[in-house]
């Protein structure tokens, strides 16, 4: 230990004596690639390349080899540290200088000197090694060590094993686009190959037992060619190639991965539970900061699932863009979170997503625990605080508790969105249970009906709040489903009392209780604004408006077309009037029962009730019972 210490400090002094003499210029970047090694019998030749600004620089390069390379390669990070650091600058021999080196016990297990092998250093800066007798069925470790003006650089470490009779090349991705793969093999006897090609799975690890392509012509080749564009769909592929011997035994590849997905984001069912489940990870992110997601998914083989956040309680905060792919047979279970997503957050954005087919017939409760505003299930949220926009709700939905297609509680914004599923719940809403944010360019086209004997069903919202500081506003929108309850049904909202503004009912509204069912165009009880609205559907109920059953607020500019039948009381335009309409047309017929009142415009107006610039082209009782006849 004392000698070699002295040696190294003698070649120190020399070589910097040297340094004074002879220059050399210092290379600060030098990468080494291990390329695959190649074998001929029982010799294999190992392979690599220098990659830097020319190969001036490159002084010597060595193969080191043998079953404890890893030491090696950690030897050789000490070196860099120990010896060129301190002054190392020229060898003459790097062989014996590593050799002489690396043998003393402070710097770890030395690979024996039959395993140390002198490289050969092209001018292309590749480097090649003799040929070097390998025993079978042993792993070998293997590390290339070069020189560079004063730094001593290492390849990282690979394994190598030597099957029987065969040594595969790494697989060549020979055309990426066609899913195209080659790889060259080196066999010692051909004849007793009965088989050769590839296997592949999206697990990992494949083998014969998985989808494969054989070439049944193995003896005439040393290489095997194949595309496997029309067998794999989008996705990550893990490829091996095999050879299958006339005894049976298998020798197979390196595994290659081949990734045929252009963007990063979810490709895969395997993607978005692994999403689902373990948090929003920026690994999803595109370039364009999205979340996006690739293909069509179908949840059919999830049998539990859980809100996207709901374990954590965690806010969605970023962009998920499912570019207009399908994500059907979504399963809410009893006693989870019964959700797409948990919350989006403000900033975040649900966008060019189709929900279709979501089974919540389990389910008697949300699984939210203090869930105060909203009590039901829905298709996309629980709470939107951000942004819902160019989604679609589609399928057939039937529960125990209240549900609605989009979300329970909407704070933000849906935008350009539609529900074209068939509704059935103890209350029903194609959109929000409760809505105090803002609803625009939005169709209802399902079907909306209530299963319980005092239940409601909305086109839209149960609430649209405008009050407190909530926006509460919906506008451009329109209903053309079917709305059908025992007690309330509305083509929009149960209760209003923000601004609905150039909004259209197109579908026939139902109640069912003779004594107090309530059916109306647009809102069953209106302490808002309520401009440009036109209904163009058949309202049915014990009391039945075109537009608002009982309004407390403003009507403007609003259109009833179609027929309005109220066994107690009905309104083409308000079946009870006790604040203002200005500017309404009634184009339909107004009926009542024996008992009951119908009028044109208002079924009942009040003494506060104001109907001034008004118009009817039906019955022609134009205002009603309890209101001054307008005469046209």
């Amino acid at each position: 230990m004392k000698i070699h210490r002295i040696y190294l400090l003698g070649l120190l002094l020399i070589m910097l004596s040297c340094a004074k003499d002879d220059p050399i210029i210092v290379k600060k970047t030098v990468d080494i690639e291990v390329l695959s090694p190649r074998q001929y019998g029982d010799t294999v030749i190992f392979q690599g390349k220098i990659e830097k600004e020319g190969v001036g620089n490159l002084q010597n390069a060595v193969i080191l080899l043998g079953e404890k390379m890893e030491i090696v390669s950690l030897i050789c990070k000490e070196l860099s540290t120990r010896i060129i650091d301190v002054g190392y600058y020229y060898m003459n021999d790097f062989q014996y200088f590593l050799q002489e080196t690396l043998k003393d016990s402070d710097y770890g297990s030395y690979v024996n000197n039959n395993s140390l092998k002198k490289a050969i250093v092209g001018i292309d800066g590749g480097i090649t090694s003799e040929g070097i007798q390998l025993d079978r069925n042993k792993i070998y470790y293997y590390s290339i060590i070069a020189s560079s003006g004063r730094q001593l650089i290492s390849s990282k470490v690979t394994s190598i094993i030597l099957e029987e009779n065969v040594l595969f090349d790494d697989i060549e991705i020979k055309n990426a686009i066609e899913a195209k793969f080659a790889v060259r093999y080196y066999l010692t006897n051909k004849e007793n190959v009965k088989n050769v090609g590839f296997c592949w799975n999206t697990t990992g690890n494949p083998s014969l037992a998985d989808s494969k392509e054989i070439d049944h012509e193995p003896n005439r080749k040393d290489s095997v060619v194949c595309s496997l564009k029309d067998k794999i769909g989008m996705g990550r592929y893990y490829v091996k190639a095999f050879l299958e011997f006339d005894d049976g035994s298998m020798s197979y590849s390196k595994e290659q991965v081949y990734d045929n997905r252009s963007e990063r984001g979810i490709h895969t069912l395997a993607d978005f539970m692994e999403f689902a489940t373990k948090g929003y990870s920026y690994k999803w992110l595109n370039e364009d900061g999205e979340i996006a997601l690739y293909a069509d998914l179908d949840l059919s083989t999830i049998d539990s699932w859980y809100a996207i956040g709901g374990r954590s309680k965690e806010y969605f905060k970023h962009v998920f863009n499912g570019n207009n792919h399908v994500i059907k047979n979504l399963e809410f279970v009893k006693g989870n979170i019964a959700f797409l997503f948990y919350k989006i957050q403000k900033g975040g954005v649900i966008k060019n997503l189709i929900l279709s087919d979501v089974d919540a017939s389990d389910i008697t409760s949300t699984g939210l625990e203090g869930w105060e505003v909203a009590s039901g299930s829905a298709g996309f949220c629980a709470e939107n605080y951000g942004i819902i926009q160019n989604c679609i709700f589609m399928g057939r939905t039937n529960c125990n508790i209240s549900f609605s297609g989009f979300c329970s509680y909407n704070v933000g914004q849906i935008i350009d969105c539609m529900n074209n599923a068939n509704i059935e719940s103890i209350s029903s809403c194609g959109f929000a249970e409760y809505n105090s944010g803002i609803i625009e360019n939005c169709s209802n086209n399902g079907i909306i009906k209530s299963n319980s004997m005092r239940g409601s069903a909305y086109g839209f919202c149960g609430r649209n709040d405008h009050t407190n500081g909530n926006e509460g506003i919906i506008r451009k929108c329109v209903n053309t489903g079917r709305i059908e309850a025992e007690e309330r049904a509305s083509g929009f909202v149960y209760i209003n009392s923000g601004p609905i503004e150039d909004c259209v009912n197109r579908g026939d509204i139902f109640t069912l209780l003779k004594d107090d069912g309530c059916s109306s165009g647009c809102a069953n009880e209106n302490s808002g604004y309520v401009s440009s609205f036109e209904n163009s559907g058949i309202i049915q109920g014990a009391i039945s408006a075109g537009v608002i059953c009982y309004n407390v607020g403003e009507i403007a500019k609003s259109t009833n077309q179609n027929n309005v039948d109220g066994t107690k009381l009905a309104g083409g335009i308000s079946s009870s009037n006790a604040s203002k309409i200005d500017g309404a047309i009634n184009y339909g017929k107004i009926t009542s029962g024996n008992n009951g009142i119908a009028g044109d415009i208002t079924g009942k107006n009040t003494y506060k009730g104001i109907i001034i610039n008004c118009i009817s082209y039906g019955s022609g009782k134009q205002i009603g019972k309890d209101g001054v006849q307008y005469v046209r």
